[in-house]
């Protein structure tokens, strides 16, 4: 068996049933939850160029750049995908290069849950998180680390040249995505409802 080189720890799971484009639609799922399952799932350069290769016969180099941050090669890899047309073909060849990996089992399809006699009620959806004041919302930002913060500016479709770039400590990053974000009208509800699923359980 090869050794794939920087593929997370979850691909425990059985390769006998390999997974397909037409078992994966991912039409309906947002970018920053792809994006954050890649990057979960293959933590490097070469993780993600062999799965390309392997998989798609598709070369990294072609589609961005070696000399910039992995969220953003990631970023520029669904952008040519959803381009071109082969964003469901992408998540298939992620599923069959990593199939244990728990972010991106959980935007597959699932097959639909048989019938049952009596079926228990469902449970009552949980109450809303309480909105955060300004200085909250910064302590949030300010805990998150690198990749969850890129992955939570995705999720907003936060432009690349608004924020400083990677190299700038976190802190200022995160207090130009909170002006951004008021500034572009929008409320800060929006921003905790985004940070949510980045932030550190």
């Amino acid at each position: 068996m090869s050794t794939r080189i920087g593929v997370s720890d979850d691909d425990a799971a059985s390769e006998d049933n390999p997974v397909t484009s037409e078992e994966v639609s991912v039409s309906n799922i947002a970018f920053g939850a792809l994006l954050e399952a890649l990057l979960d799932a293959f933590r490097s350069w070469d993780a993600l160029q062999s799965m390309l290769r392997l998989q798609l016969d598709k070369h990294l180099e072609h589609l961005s750049s070696r000399h910039k941050p992995l969220p953003d090669v990631v970023h520029d890899l669904i952008d040519n995908a959803e381009a071109a047309g082969w964003k469901d073909d992408l998540l298939a060849a992620a599923l069959r290069a990593n199939p244990g990996n728990a972010k991106l089992r959980a935007l597959a399809p699932t097959p639909s849950a048989p019938a049952v006699a009596s079926p228990l009620p469902a449970a009552s959806p949980s109450p809303p998180a309480p909105p955060m004041d300004r200085n909250a919302l910064l302590d949030h930002l300010l805990s998150l680390n690198e990749a969850q913060f890129d992955v939570l500016c995705a999720r907003l479709n936060v432009p690349h040249s608004i924020l400083p770039g990677s190299s700038s400590p976190l802190a200022t990053r995160a207090v130009e995505l909170l002006r951004y974000h008021e500034q572009s009208g929008r409320s800060l509800q929006t921003l905790q409802h985004a940070l949510q699923p980045a932030h550190p359980r």
